[in-house]
Parts: C-alpha cells; sequence; structure tokens
C-alpha cells in the first residue's frame, strides 16, 4: 500500500470514473479461511470461500489481516453476535459478517460502497457460504459513510404480532464492526458519525481492527481514536495480533505492519 493513497475531502462521496478511464478489472480472485475447529459447532460450515473483486481503487481485492482477525475474535467470542442485531461498514469479502451469521446474529447488514461491482460481489459471498436458514437473517445494502442511515436502521426494529400496533422504533446494531478501515484518514469524521447514528447506544460495541500500513503515519491512524473520545465514546484496547505483512516489500517498520489491533467503542458510559 503506497503513503500516498488517503482519500481528499469527498472521494468518498462522488466516486465517478469516465468512461475506458481504466483497462478491464483482471478476473476475481478467491480465498479459502478455515474456522478453528474448537469454534465450529454442531452443523455449522468448517471453512469460508470469499470471492473478491479482481481489482478496486477501495481495495476490496485484498483479504485484509484485520478482517481474518476480527472474524477469528468473533469466533472465539460467539455471544458478541449471538441474537444481535449485527452491521459491517466498508465489508469488502464481508468475512466477519459470515462469521455473525454462523453465531446467530439476529440480523446481519453488510455494507460497502455503492457501486455494484462490490455490492453484487458480496451478494455472491453471502449466497455461496451461507445456507438458506442463514442466509434469510442476512441483508447487503450500499452505503456512504456519513449518509443518511435509516435503510439500515430499518433492519432493527421490533416487529409485533399486533397488526394494529405502531411501528417501532429502531434500537440501532449492537455491534458495528470496522475491518481495516482507518487508514482513510479523511473520512474518520463521517465513519464515527456512521457509528454514533448507527450503534445502539444502550449498550452496543463498535469493534474496530486495523494495522498500521504505513508506519510514519501511524498517529494519522490513531487520531481517529482521539476523534472517538471527543464525541463521547468510550475507547478500550481489546487485543493485538502478530501476522504476516500484507505487503512484504513495503517500507517502515515490518513489525508495525504485521500486527493487528483491536479495540471497542462503546457509548454505554456516556451521554447520548
Amino acid at each position: 500500500m503506497a503513503d500516498n493513497e488517503d482519500w481528499e475531502e469527498g472521494d468518498l462521496a462522488v466516486f465517478e470514473e469516465p468512461a475506458n478511464f481504466r483497462p478491464p478489472s483482471p478476473p476475481p480472485t478467491f480465498q479459502n479461511v478455515p474456522r478453528e475447529l474448537e469454534d465450529i459447532e454442531a452443523g455449522q460450515v468448517a471453512s469460508f470461500r470469499v470471492r473478491l473483486v479482481g481489482k478496486h481503487s477501495l481495495w476490496a481485492h485484498w483479504l485484509w489481516n484485520a478482517g481474518r482477525t476480527c472474524a477469528q475474535y468473533l469466533d472465539k467470542h460467539k455471544y458478541m453476535c449471538r441474537g444481535k442485531y449485527v452491521l459491517e461498514l466498508g465489508a469488502a469479502a464481508a468475512l466477519p459478517s459470515f462469521v455473525a451469521a454462523v453465531n446467530g446474529a439476529s440480523k446481519v447488514v453488510i455494507t460497502d460502497f455503492p457501486e455494484p461491482v462490490l455490492v453484487k460481489n458480496i451478494e455472491y459471498n453471502v449466497e455461496h457460504n451461507l445456507p438458506p436458514e442463514i442466509s434469510s437473517a442476512v441483508a447487503v445494502e450500499g452505503f456512504i459513510w456519513g449518509h443518511d442511515p435509516s435503510a439500515l436502521l430499518a433492519y432493527t426494529h421490533t416487529t409485533s404480532s399486533d397488526a394494529s400496533a405502531p411501528p417501532s422504533t429502531p434500537s440501532g446494531f449492537d455491534l458495528i464492526i470496522l475491518a481495516d478501515l482507518i487508514f482513510n484518514h479523511t473520512e474518520h469524521e463521517r465513519l464515527l458519525k456512521s457509528c454514533r447514528a448507527c450503534l445502539n447506544q444502550k449498550d452496543g460495541l463498535v469493534f474496530v481492527t486495523f494495522t498500521h500500513h504505513v508506519p510514519k503515519k501511524a498517529h494519522m491512524d490513531m487520531a481517529f481514536f482521539d476523534r472517538a473520545r471527543e464525541q463521547g465514546f468510550t475507547v478500550e484496547k481489546i487485543l493485538e495480533v502478530k501476522a504476516k505483512p500484507m505487503f512484504e516489500n513495503d517500507e517502515g517498520d515490518i513489525e508495525m505492519r504485521s500486527t493487528v489491533h483491536g479495540y471497542f467503542l462503546s457509548l454505554k458510559n456516556t451521554s447520548s
């Protein structure tokens, strides 16, 4: 990952290219992701085979270490998913969402930038990785960070058997997944705005996993958490995992580029 790949202000909100701007994308690739045997409950799938788009400016053609680590953590802490409303932002291959779904989430809403190649790829992965009885609890939506989240929050309405009852107020998501998103430094404000708007503010968690892909900009990655505190989030570091670096020949300290960090954000100890 080159260190000059930060987005300019508003790039994610207006993402259009002229016809024939770039050569055709290479074909999709596939990654097989086995689950740990001790994490597989009776009748569950033993592995996932996720399709990645051939090439994309939003880096959806990689299965990032932070996504793998997030998925593994959720598999070992199933209580975070079971019976919960789960939202993943910037999902790409959506591996953490699939783990949440097989571990009994009430609803999983998977989102990425509303470009057909990204949304359709997620839909393909849902269809080919989850049995119908589980995929029926999964929805795929295009979403731009910072925009109106009403369509997402609609999935958290509670239903009533009384047809005459007024519609419920959305409860928000119990778990929001951000797997390797905070290197988009100019998007921190919009990303946090969406998290705050979509989170169940009583006891919901935002699960953030990431790697310092460009070590000299680590302070810019960490500014996300400074901004989160300013917005009233409680910030707690909960994991640090060593992995193989995504790109062996990149510049910067290899130890930093090999480490996945995980944090929880919550609003439960703050006023909304």
